[in-house]
């Protein structure tokens, strides 16, 4: 595999690991989503301190197993996106752009 690809590769991965959402969820209460995109320098899928945010990256949020976003935002400079206010319903996060 040459090292181009593997970079994207790892990339990729790294993205998908972090747009794994985390979710605070309180009884009956609205919860938030939010995580982190950014650049896996080293290839081991965890954000280290040379790993570096990725700006700019628009994150769709769908419910359940609707095909349009209920909720569109885009990575801060750090690479944090965050959504607010949610139901308790299933939601998927996904990277529309890289």
């Amino acid at each position: 595999m040459s090292k181009r690809i593997s970079r994207i590769l790892s990339l990729f991965l790294a993205c998908v690991l972090l747009i794994t959402p985390m979710a605070v969820l309180a009884e009956h209460e609205p919860f938030t989503l939010h995580g982190t995109v950014f650049r896996d320098e080293n290839g081991d899928n965890v954000m280290d301190i040379e790993d570096t945010g990725m700006e700019g990256i628009t994150i769709e949020l769908f419910i359940g197993a609707e095909i349009i976003p209920s909720a569109t935002t885009t990575t801060d400079a750090d690479g944090s996106y965050e959504f607010t206010g949610l139901s308790t319903q299933t939601h998927t996060a996904v990277v529309e752009d890289l």
